[in-house]
């Protein structure tokens, strides 16, 4: 993850942090990596009907994590299990996209319209801690290989002890179709400090006495006998 603190409800602190930093100061970058045992074959686009192959993946967060309901995701082949293409034919290189190449959906960010690509981000309708990377026409997540899939979450908005994700993969809509579970324990969510700057001393040269500032807000008060190290 890119950090480990939580979210932020005061939404002038939010706005400030997105400013200082140029990153939005709700939003985390999950990555998890994978192998699955049995392959996941795409369905065409859009995935509806009961008797359509729609094969995708089920990501659960622990409780308190939320998932856009157009969420943002990139998934590719771990770089250790990229094969060699040095001379590979056309057909060859045709036969690797199928598992290999993957293109991120698109979402124009002025209607919110989610453009299909190679796979699809679904959050449920009111964003929570589920949602499903929808593998699509043509494409499959081979068993054997090893994938890294990134997916942005919003953090908990209260501290947390390291709990479960757990990812699971199905053959198509039907829940009795799932082919593969794992768990793997995350990250604990801890108290954010929403400010932190440090100035740049005038002097810089070796021996030369210097006074370090800092500037620093924190999210909870400092009380006696705590300690800001």
């Amino acid at each position: 993850p890119v950090d480990t603190a939580v979210s932020l409800r005061e939404e002038r602190l939010a706005e400030y942090i997105e400013t200082a930093t140029g990153t939005p100061a709700r939003m985390n970058n999950v990555e998890i990596r994978f192998r699955p045992l049995n392959a996941v074959t795409g369905g065409i686009e859009g995935c509806t009907g009961a008797v359509q192959r729609c094969g995708y993946l089920d990501l659960e967060a622990p409780s308190g994590f939320e998932i856009a309901t157009k969420c943002v995701a990139h998934l590719s082949v771990h770089p250790d299990d990229m094969p060699d293409l040095t001379g590979a034919t056309p057909e060859m290189l045709e036969g690797f996209d199928t598992w290999m190449s993957w293109t991120s959906p698109e979402i124009d960010t002025s209607t919110g319209e989610v453009t299909w690509s190679d796979f699809v981000c679904r959050g449920e309708q009111k964003p929570s801690k589920r949602a499903r990377i929808v593998i699509g026409a043509g494409k499959k997540i081979l068993d054997g290989t090893k994938y890294v899939l990134r997916i942005e979450v919003r953090n908990p908005e209260s501290m947390s002890t390291a709990k479960d994700w757990t990812l699971r993969s199905y053959a198509q809509s039907a829940l009795d179709s799932l082919l593969d579970e794992s768990r793997i324990l995350g990250y604990a969510i801890n108290d954010m400090v929403p400010v932190f700057h440090y100035e740049m001393p005038e002097v810089v040269n070796g021996f030369a006495p210097v006074t370090l500032r800092f500037s620093l807000a924190l999210s909870s008060a400092a009380l006696a006998g705590h300690k800001i190290e």
